[in-house]
């Protein structure tokens, strides 16, 4: 059983249902188009500008984000990571390749890529590309995707217990940015925070943050971690701990020294109905919600 593996509705004829199975996915539905796993010579290096087709049978499309059960996994095990694209399909198809293993740096350099839907439904499922990743030394990896940088991955010790899970967003893929700088701009300092329903009608939240007075920064990664809530203070529930960036991409010049409202998006991972939920920012609660509502909620 892959470690990282996000539990799936099975693909049946053209269709897929929508029961959720875990606590983790972003989609209520649990979308998983199987993906059949394409591992070239990991001893090639790919050139990080670059997107190796790597032998996928459909064009290369760049992933979006991922739901983990913890943001670590153990060294010395095979194990699977769910790629995710923030789109509707019906019962699209996925692919994932692993193009180079690079030790030296620490660096694990994916290729993803999503099918055209050969199905016409109303579903809105999550398409996710399940990677089928070799095992893997200990150290802070660097993930890329489609030649970009996208999530630092921890590989501990297997004796060593294993952190929380929750989502990531992937930073831009900014040609000019490259390499581990993109994971390392400003925090986001957000005035105003709102969870409401994904768009498409599917039945996972969202989470979006607004600056009043912001910049013209690009968005770099955003991580929601789940954290088990200790406080008797409030119904049953998790604390979500939200860490989002930005940064300056190299092609950028200098911003205008204007007020600029920003907001993004991050996504959450699916959450039990009926749950209390609060939203922290830099340690600070920011939001508190009840998860599977169907209205928007909003911080004061």
């Amino acid at each position: 059983m892959p470690l990282l593996a996000i539990s799936s509705a099975v693909l049946s004829g053209c269709y897929l249902g929508h029961g959720a199975d875990g606590p983790l996915p972003r989609d209520g539905g649990g979308q998983d188009a199987r993906t059949t796993p394409i591992v070239p010579d990991a001893s090639i290096p790919v050139d990080a500008g670059q997107v190796r087709d790597a032998g996928l049978t459909c064009a290369p499309t760049r992933a979006d984000f991922a739901c983990l059960e913890s943001f670590a996994v153990p060294a010395g095990r095979d194990f699977t990571l769910p790629l995710a694209f923030d789109t509707c399909g019906c019962c699209a198809q996925t692919e994932c390749a692993v193009v180079d293993v690079t030790r030296d740096s620490q660096t694990l350099r994916l290729v993803t890529a999503l099918c055209p839907d050969p199905c016409d439904c109303d579903a809105c499922n999550t398409p996710i590309a399940q990677c089928e990743i070799p095992a893997l030394p200990p150290g802070e990896w660097l993930v890329e995707v489609n030649g970009a940088p996208a999530m630092r991955l921890p590989v501990v010790d297997e004796e060593l217990p294993l952190p929380p899970g929750g989502c990531i967003d992937f930073a831009e893929d900014d040609a000019c940015t490259r390499g581990p700088g993109v994971f390392e701009g400003r925090a986001m300092r957000p005035s105003r925070a709102c969870v409401r329903r994904g768009i498409g009608g599917t039945s996972h939240d969202e989470l979006d943050l607004t600056e009043e007075c912001g910049t013209c920064d690009r968005e770099s990664t955003c991580e929601v971690r789940v954290m088990t809530r200790l406080t008797t203070d409030l119904p049953p529930g998790s604390d979500l701990h939200v860490t989002a960036g930005r940064y300056v991409g190299g092609c950028d010049g200098i911003c205008p020294p204007v007020c600029i409202e920003n907001t993004r998006t991050c996504a959450l991972p699916s959450l039990p109905p009926g749950d209390v939920n609060r939203i922290f920012v830099d340690g600070s609660p920011i939001l508190t919600f009840t998860s599977g509502e169907t209205d928007v909620v909003c911080s004061d």
